[in-house]
């Protein structure tokens, strides 16, 4: 297990391709994408956050990404997107 934080978009996909869960902590209105693999791939996952707020999604078993994850900050400012990586 591995956590990546990052503040804009960004790519993860030589860090591993099971994805435990996705924390995204705003400080604007925020939409964040994770993408299969590269800035033009596939949208797996969206978190919406609203202002000053926290979004979690856990994950039972791990989400897989073939290709890896690419984290695309699509709106908004963010302090944090973290990703728990194995």
């Amino acid at each position: 297990m591995a956590l990546y934080s990052v503040t804009a978009s960004t790519d993860l996909t030589a860090k591993g391709r099971r994805v435990n869960s996705i924390h995204v902590a705003s400080t604007g209105a925020t939409t964040v994408n994770i993408r299969e693999g590269a800035v033009g791939g596939t949208i797996r996952y969206q978190v919406v956050a609203a202002t000053g707020t926290q979004q979690t999604i856990n994950f039972a078993t791990p989400a897989i990404f073939p290709t890896g994850a690419y984290v695309e900050l699509n709106a908004g400012t963010v302090a944090a997107i973290t990703l728990d990586i194995v």
